[in-house]
């Protein structure tokens, strides 16, 4: 019967759901700290940017402890939209009772955002974790600018300047959208860290509506090279003047990284 009965208690642990914290407002460029008072609890912490904004996430946590870190969109009916999602944790010998760790650059529209903080099932902690939070302006037609997992969303690539981008996700993919001025030869010049395995999508704009994929290119960077990025360029196509898109994502069963990304669209007429 004992038995019977702490099975039951552990069922209910686990099925009870989560207790959320009474949020908390963060400000960009400031360090907050907290813990987990309590299993299944999670902590919030609310974000308002009042420009696109890059966003530079750092994680101090216990070496014993364990933490899934989500970062939500906040639409105007209040519901949330998970956008990435990075878990920490520690398996080495260290020095020091903390570790710290930083999560990949964030690119992100004016909005409001939910930072949430959590334990994975069965790794209950009540040590305390730090968070520090620091932004700045996006350069408009330089960066990639989430959400643009979906063409009405794309972010805006500038003719001729280096685009930096990042996949936060094996299933992550992003969106650019550009204008050709003129006839000519479009050449794109790529960029990732090492062993990252990329593929580029070009599409045209059709019926007024669709997207036609016009070329693809399949590009990995397994060489080893000097600097932090390794660099490949794409064979040339000739395209018409006009507006295209971009994708860009892991190819099937590819790796990669949370490391950026870049490219280089280059018009010769």
């Amino acid at each position: 019967m004992k038995r019977i009965l702490s099975m039951l208690l552990v069922i209910i642990l686990i099925t009870a759901g989560a207790a959320f914290a009474e949020p908390r407002n963060m400000v960009i460029g400031t360090t907050v700290t907290d813990n987990i008072s309590e299993y299944g609890e999670v902590d919030r912490f609310l974000l308002d940017l009042t420009g696109d904004t890059a966003l530079d996430i750092t994680f101090e946590f216990d070496v014993d402890s364990r933490y899934i870190v989500t970062l939500n969109a906040i639409a105007n009916d209040g519901s949330f939209e998970k956008i990435f999602t990075q878990q920490f944790l520690f398996n080495g010998e260290a020095l020091y009772d903390t570790v710290v760790r930083e999560m990949a650059t964030l690119r992100y529209r004016a909005g409001r955002y939910c930072l949430e903080v959590k334990n994975p099932e069965f790794h209950f902690s009540e040590k305390p974790y730090y968070i520090t939070v620091t932004g700045a302006a996006v350069v408009p037609g330089a960066m990639e600018i989430e959400c643009n997992d979906r063409p009405k969303d794309a972010s805006e690539a500038n003719m001729g300047v280096q685009v930096v981008g990042s996949l936060q996700a094996y299933e992550d993919v992003d969106y650019y959208c550009f204008y050709m001025p003129a006839d000519g030869t479009l050449t794109i010049e790529t960029g990732a860290a090492y062993d990252n395995e990329l593929t580029y999508s070009l599409y045209e704009v059709v019926n007024g509506n669709e997207l036609s994929r016009v070329d693809v290119w399949y590009l990995d960077y397994k060489d080893q090279g000097l600097g932090d990025m390794i660099y490949k360029t794409a064979d040339g196509i000739h395209l018409a003047a006009g507006t295209y898109y971009l994708k860009v994502e892991c190819q099937d069963f590819g790796d990669f990284t949370y490391d950026d990304y870049c490219f280089r669209l280059i018009c010769v007429a």
